[in-house]
Parts: C-alpha cells; sequence; structure tokens
C-alpha cells in the first residue's frame, strides 16, 4: 500500500544537516530527513540555525517519506501537482526546484505547455494533461501565488482572482476570461467587484454571440 497521509504536516527545530535535495532537522531529540526541492537548500540558512518547513508525508511500503517545503503554498501546489494523472513525487520536486509556486500557477492559468516543458521529466503530452486536469482549477488552488506573479509585472488587483474563479464558474475558459479581466481592470480599476464582474461577464457574453 502506498500513498499520503497527515501525520507530520510541520516540523520546527534545528538544522542539522543539507544538501542540494535534502534536509535533516532535529525535532525533540530526533532527527527527520525531508527530500525538499533544490530551490530550498540555499535559502533557508546553515547547520545550527532553527528552521521551519511544511511537510508532506508520502507513505509507501518499505518507508515513509517526508518532503519538505519553505510555505504552504509551496506544500499546497506539489500535493495539487500529485491530482494529475502520471504525475509523481519525484516530477512535482523538479517542478518545485524549477518555478515557485507563483510561476507555476501563472502557466498554468496561461496553458503555457512550453513553459511548463521546461522542468525535468516533464515533456509536452504531460505539461498538456496538468493544464487539462489543472488550469480551471488554478484560480480556487493557487489564488495568492498568483496574485504573487501578477504583482511583479505592476498589474496585481484585490478582485482579480475573485474575478476569474466567478467566470470559471458560469463556464468560461481561463484562456477567454484572462484577456477580459485584464482590459476591465485596467479601465476600471477603482471599481467595485460587482462592477467588475458584470463588465466582464458582458464582454465574454458578447464575445460568445459573434
Amino acid at each position: 500500500m502506498s500513498g499520503s497521509t497527515s501525520v507530520i504536516r510541520f516540523l520546527e527545530g534545528q538544522l542539522r544537516f543539507k544538501d542540494e535535495d535534502q534536509l535533516i532537522i532535529s525535532c525533540g531529540g530526533v532527527g527527520y530527513r525531508c527530500a525538499v526541492p533544490t530551490s530550498l537548500p540555499p535559502q533557508i540558512g546553515v547547520p545550527g540555525d532553527a528552521v521551519e518547513v511544511w511537510v508532506h508525508t508520502q507513505v509507501r511500503d518499505d518507508a515513509i517519506r517526508l518532503i519538505g517545503f519553505a510555505d504552504r503554498q509551496d506544500l499546497e501546489i506539489f500535493e495539487t501537482l500529485l491530482s494529475v494523472n502520471g504525475l509523481g513525487p519525484r516530477i512535482a520536486l523538479n517542478m518545485l526546484s524549477a518555478f515557485t509556486a507563483a510561476e507555476i500557477a501563472q502557466a498554468l492559468r496561461r496553458e503555457d505547455i512550453k513553459y511548463l516543458s521546461q522542468a525535468s521529466g516533464v515533456g509536452k503530452r504531460l505539461a498538456q494533461r496538468m493544464v487539462m486536469e489543472l488550469g480551471e482549477k488554478v484560480p480556487a488552488i493557487a489564488g495568492e501565488t498568483s496574485r504573487a506573479v501578477e504583482g511583479k509585472g505592476g498589474s496585481a488587483h484585490p478582485h482579480r482572482t475573485d474575478l476569474e474563479s466567478g467566470l470559471v464558474n458560469l463556464g468560461f475558459k481561463m484562456k477567454e476570461i484572462l484577456p477580459v479581466v485584464e482590459s476591465v481592470l485596467e479601465e476600471n480599476s477603482e471599481s467595485s467587484f460587482t462592477a467588475l464582474f458584470t463588465r466582464a461577464l458582458e464582454r465574454l457574453r458578447s464575445g460568445a454571440r459573434r
């Protein structure tokens, strides 16, 4: 039997050892080894420092494996990736080694197959499957991470993710939604959520009738 469990979800203790893809953290006199994305060790400190990581617990027939992340958003994106058919922990770790959680969320929203395929082990077919299975869920699973990426480009808006989620729930596709929401926010950035949603919905319905 294999799978995951929430036996251990968080570790806080002293960093005893690290290399490029694992940490050993001492908690209450017990050393826990965690596999981690290669992006994490350079930013987590040095042995002797107090550290904390969010943890996914993988239970296999022959072992229990801990996989650690810098924050809860990374953990949630990792576990969301595991829901994709044919995508296991190794590839999900590769993705979080290559990209931030925000970058993954943004690529899924944009249906950017080429970008996602840059991660080790992710071919075109798997990237397409990720977009197909996860693309419409991104506003719900990664609202804050997608806002973080948008903020880098100067287009963050407090209603953006809620607008996208609401329009997805009405059956529109993200490919249709993104340019309309961007346009509405640029033209009416100070408007209320209701006013913005109404304008976006009108434009999407108008486009569908053409």
